[in-house]
């Protein structure tokens, strides 16, 4: 099923300084810790899902970390979840995982598939880079949030080429254990609320995604209504804005350590690239002198 490959020169900069970004400083979990070294296979050649999905499955279990499952069980897990809806996402990449309820700890993967292989991926186009994880299912937040980081780690271009360079199975695990570890202790240091006001819904997927990998569970979505629906019950303003102005509006609220801040204030701008000339978007944050606690997402 492996295909062995020569060794040759491997440069790590271009995808370490973009996946760098899904690192969570400060986070309770360090994102590296769940790829097993043994789960990450360079050039791999698979001749279709089920076939892919069973090789995963059998790494999975040759891992020891679900000993209530074999090889087989664990392919049926995960077949089951892709027939509720595929994992193939676009640009070549699948992140076929499952939830396991007597799961006790997470463990994820890679494989890359150079000449790739059908997913049923959103934009018709052949997988190529099969990240995988299985864990707990009482650990929802962190399932979520380990996700959420893989899909934002391959959003360049950039990224996914290297990763498909990687010729040797150590490299591509020292590419993806440096990408992902945040090299930081699980204490998490000052904390920042934040407050994104959205009163349009094209930018909302995209900015709630942000936060899903950058919060360990501090993350809630509030409903509004504009305020020109109640100055239009006003008679002095009701010329001024009809019913129909206050169709959309929703507050993402989120706790984060500060050490992100900077980071995600980036990225919010470069979604909503015109944030300081057309409304619709509003952010705020604030230092917090007490946070305690968690959120299910």
């Amino acid at each position: 099923m492996y295909r062995d490959m020569p060794s040759g020169g491997f440069q790590k900069s271009g995808i370490i300084a973009t996946l760098l970004t899904a690192r969570r400083s400060g986070g309770r979990m360090n994102i590296s810790d769940v790829f097993d070294r043994s789960c990450v296979k360079a050039q791999v050649k698979v001749g279709s899902k089920k076939t892919a999905l069973q090789s995963i499955a059998t790494l999975i279990f040759e891992t020891g970390a679900f000993p209530g499952y074999s090889a087989k069980q664990l392919y049926r897990e995960l077949d089951d979840r892709e027939r509720s809806g595929s994992t193939g996402f676009e640009n070549g990449v699948a992140l076929p995982h499952t939830a396991l309820p007597d799961a006790e700890r997470f463990v994820a993967g890679l494989l890359t598939v150079p000449e790739g292989v059908s997913f049923d991926s959103l934009d018709g186009e052949d997988a190529q880079l099969l990240f995988f994880v299985i864990g707990p299912s009482a650990k929802r937040n962190d399932h979520i949030q380990i996700i959420s980081a893989i899909s934002r780690a391959v959003v360049e271009a950039e990224s996914r080429e290297q990763l498909l360079r990687a010729e040797t199975d150590e490299q591509l695990f020292d590419l993806v254990r440096e990408a992902f570890d945040s090299g930081e202790s699980a204490e998490a240091g000052s904390r920042s609320m934040f407050h994104i006001f959205v009163q349009k819904p094209e930018p909302f997927d995209d900015l709630l995604t942000i936060f899903s990998a950058a919060v360990p569970g501090s993350l809630c979505v509030l409903e509004g209504t504009n305020a020109g629906s109640y100055f239009n019950r006003l008679p002095i303003f009701s010329g001024f804005w009809t019913d129909a102005e206050d169709s959309y509006f929703k507050v993402i609220v989120a706790v984060v350590d500060e050490a992100r801040q900077n980071d995600i204030i980036r990225r919010i701008n470069t979604i909503v690239d015109d944030i300081g000339e057309s409304p619709g978007v509003l952010i705020t944050v604030q230092q917090l002198s007490y946070a305690s606690g968690s959120l299910q997402f």
